[in-house]
């Protein structure tokens, strides 16, 4: 089995530590049941409206918050067209509650990158 290279766009959230959040969240899910991962994405995207997408490589994972409509992955030697980078004014508020999901501090981090979000995935 060769290894695939792919390219991610959504419009996310991403900031220095919240991928260590949601890994944290999802191992508390894992490790309870056979179904974890399943109900961690589930019950994120209910409460929340959002998805975490995960890059960097499958031997290290990394995870930003993204508006699950707005995920493209595009594999390696393919081209994806994207209509549009229109943003939703609700977008924001969405990422901003998913964030609350993991996490009971008030404010973003002042490095908090929020917006089209660009990332890699080796694996």
């Amino acid at each position: 089995m060769g290894i695939s290279s792919d390219g991610n766009l959504a419009y996310g959230i991403h900031f220095e530590g919240l991928s260590d959040l949601i890994s944290e969240k999802m191992e508390k899910y894992v490790s309870e049941s056979e179904e974890g991962y399943e109900e961690f994405e589930n019950e994120l995207l209910e409460k929340t409206g959002c998805q975490f997408s995960m890059y960097c490589s499958d031997t290290h994972p990394m995870y930003i918050l993204t508006i699950p409509e707005t995920v493209h992955v595009v594999p390696r030697g393919h081209v994806v067209l994207v209509n549009s980078f229109e943003v939703n004014p609700d977008w924001k508020s969405t990422l901003e509650k998913g964030v609350k999901f993991f996490t009971k501090k008030k404010k973003l981090p002042k490095d908090t990158q929020l917006g089209w979000l660009l990332t890699s995935y080796l694996g």
